[in-house]
Order: C-alpha cells, then sequence, then structure tokens
C-alpha cells in the first residue's frame, strides 16, 4: 500500500503511460511525435491540478453550501428538519492532500520532461 503513496510510482507510471500512448497512437516513431504526447498527458495533468488547487482554496464552498441548502429548503419528497445540510463537509475539506501533492510533483516533473526533450530537439 506504501508504494502507491509514492510520488515516484506515479512519475513511473506516467513514463509508461506517454510511452504506451505513443506507440499504440502516433502515426510515426520520431521525437516531434513523442513530445506532443507528452503535452497531451501534461495538460490532463495540469487541468487536473488546477482543479484540485482551486477546490482546496474554499473557492467551490459557497457555492456547495448554497445549493444544499436550496435543495433541502425545496424537496417536497424529504424534509430535513435535522438540518443535516449544515454538517456536511466542504469541497475543500474533501481533498486528498497525498494525492494532491503527488500531482503536483507529477506535473513539475512533466515539466521537467518537456523542457529537456524540447531541448534535444532543438539541438538535433
Amino acid at each position: 500500500m506504501q508504494l502507491f503513496m509514492n510520488k515516484w510510482f506515479y512519475f513511473l507510471v506516467n513514463i509508461l503511460v506517454v510511452t504506451l500512448i505513443f506507440f499504440l497512437f502516433t502515426p510515426k516513431y520520431d521525437l516531434e511525435n513523442y513530445i506532443n504526447t507528452w503535452f497531451y498527458v501534461f495538460l490532463l495533468s495540469l487541468v487536473a491540478i488546477l482543479f484540485l488547487f482551486i477546490k482546496k482554496g474554499g473557492f467551490f464552498d459557497g457555492l456547495a453550501f448554497s445549493f444544499r441548502r436550496f435543495g433541502s429548503m425545496m424537496s417536497k419528497k424529504k424534509k430535513d428538519y435535522m438540518g443535516e445540510w449544515k454538517d456536511k463537509p466542504a469541497p475543500s475539506q474533501t481533498i486528498n492532500t497525498t494525492f494532491y501533492r503527488n500531482l503536483r510533483f507529477l506535473v513539475w516533473m512533466q515539466i521537467v520532461i518537456l523542457l529537456l526533450l524540447m531541448a534535444l530537439y532543438y539541438t538535433i
């Protein structure tokens, strides 16, 4: 179980996934297509880490609280007299910090790999 919490394990899995995607879906095996594959995977990781960053900052807390309150007030099927919607955790409190740190490390390592590949591409 400790292996899955290791950030280097995620990095090695990322390298394997990118290489597998490269060999399965690119029409021509060259450095340019490999860099493009890295960029696509990096872009997905970047979107995920930015969403988690915004969620961790508490941006969606007020919106989620308002929707929960509105739903409990307007629901005709289930009356929530005890106010259970007030006790539910905010979205910013439900983030797994270990996963967030590992994904952040992965994004930084992908930036380094992309920069190294771009330097190699432009020197050749």
